[in-house]
């Protein structure tokens, strides 16, 4: 399995710490965040994180900086060109995959169809814009429960509205769990030619029903429904830990890499049913 740590869950530390920590733990490749390359950040910056991580021997595997929200956006032309200008860093990042979140679905019923058909051509300009960079990134729609990509079939649909081949899918585990949504094979089988990438996120519920994010295996999500099915599938694709977990930062990026590196590698253990290391490629 390609599995591969995001920046998120270790906080402030500098990414050539992060690279270290997810390399000697056992991981691909990383996640980047916003706090480790910044949308602001000058291109250098960006060459700078590709060096380093050829140095580490980590792949850069995906860059989320929070992008996207077109159509809801006060400004959907100025929310294109934060997208845009996330492609190039990626680009000059060696980062492949460029997640974009996707807009709230209309509260008025009547103008569903009109925000798919805006959502769709902004990701379909920027799948084009992101396909003439140095290293062209392919852009990954990420599920959200209450968005325009709200459960496989509608994610299906809008990008199959974008036209374009360079549009793909990020799969939540924790949205998926939060809009009840199974992994059996026919859901998975109608987007399995789109996906991309996976967020392994786990979540628990607090006491005033607030969800938050936790790390992997320590919440209420069960996983193994969908790994099986990915790996009946033969998915490549990276499977992300990390994202979203609150930050400790007392706590060495190592010390993080181990927790979440191990927590998958028990789980690969009993879905496998034996002994044996969890391949990280």
């Amino acid at each position: 399995m390609n599995l591969v740590l995001s920046t998120y869950c270790m906080g402030p530390s500098p990414l050539q710490d992060c690279m270290v920590a997810a390399r000697v733990e056992g991981f691909s490749g990383l996640c980047l965040d916003e706090r480790h390359l910044s949308l602001n950040a000058p291109q250098r910056k960006a060459e700078e994180a590709a060096a380093a991580s050829l140095e580490a021997g980590l792949e850069l595997s995906v860059y989320d900086p929070g992008v996207g929200r077109f159509t809801e956006s006060q400004d959907p032309a100025a929310a294109f060109d934060q997208a845009r200008r996330a492609a190039d860093l990626a680009s000059a990042a060696g980062c492949p995959r460029l997640v974009v979140h996707p807009s709230s679905r209309p509260r008025q019923p009547t103008r569903l169809l009109e925000a798919l058909r805006e959502e769709a051509r902004w990701l379909r300009l920027l799948a084009d814009s992101a396909q003439h960079t140095p290293l062209p990134v392919r852009i990954c729609v990420c599920l959200r429960p209450q968005s325009l990509a709200n459960d496989p079939f509608s994610a299906a649909g809008l990008l199959q509205w974008t036209g374009s081949l360079d549009v793909r899918l990020a799969l939540d585990t924790a949205a998926c769990f939060q809009a009840r949504l199974d992994y059996s094979e026919n859901v998975l089988h109608s987007v399995r030619d789109l996906l991309a990438l996976v967020v392994l996120r786990d979540i628990q519920y607090g006491r005033d029903g607030s969800v938050q994010d936790v790390p992997f295996r320590q919440g209420i999500v069960n996983f193994i429904p969908l790994l099986a099915r990915l790996q009946e599938f033969r998915f490549q694709g990276p499977l992300v830990l990390g994202a979203r977990i609150p930050p400790d930062p007392s706590v060495e990026p190592r010390v993080t890499a181990r927790r979440e590196f191990r927590a998958a590698q028990e789980l690969w253990q009993e879905m496998e049913g034996s002994v044996g290391r969890l391949s990280s490629g």
